[in-house]
């Protein structure tokens, strides 16, 4: 039902985009998929299973060592090309952390582009990055596909990823 709204609104802008004397222009609309880490991330080296936990609001470290965590982010995949990612994270701890992701945008048959930031986040806080193709892509939007790579402390872990992405309709 969600979809066939969508749809609509979608019908209904096209419409009212060509009813504009002299239109001429492609309509672009703007969607944004979020997820809780636990359905679309995982840990990449299976032997510290043991100290990671797919909870239903977040992804964990529990244990004494750091984890490397990749969370797969879905577009559309006819969309025109990705403007936005963001994940959230947060710090379990009574001191505060740093948590360092990097945003990998691109196939494995061809060279990706690697986008590394941190974040500094308060005990008992989250905090977020993001990553914009204007401000860190240098262009207007990011191709796709789209994952992000963290490497996470003891007691910290990621709440939620979110992608925004660009659908054009003509």
């Amino acid at each position: 039902m969600y979809d066939s709204k969508l749809r609509y609104a979608a019908l209904a802008a096209f419409v009212a985009a060509l009813s504009v004397p002299g239109s001429s222009h492609a309509l672009d609309l703007f969607a944004t998929n979020i997820s809780n880490a636990a359905g679309n991330c995982q840990i990449t080296d299976p032997s510290v299973a043991s100290s990671t936990r797919a909870k239903a609001l977040s992804l964990d470290n529990l244990g004494t060592n750091s984890v490397w965590v990749t969370c797969g982010l879905m577009s559309d995949k006819t969309s025109a090309g990705i403007t936005s990612l963001t994940i959230s994270l947060h710090n379990q701890n009574s001191v505060p952390s740093t948590l360092s992701c990097t945003a990998v945008i691109g196939r494995s048959s061809s060279p990706a582009t690697y986008y590394p930031k941190s974040v500094a986040i308060g005990p008992g806080a989250e905090n977020q990055i993001t990553w914009t193709a204007a401000g860190d892509g240098g262009g207007i939007l990011f191709p796709h596909p789209a994952s992000v790579t963290c490497i996470l402390p003891p007691n910290t872990g990621i709440t939620t990823d979110e992608i925004s992405y660009a659908i054009e309709l003509i």
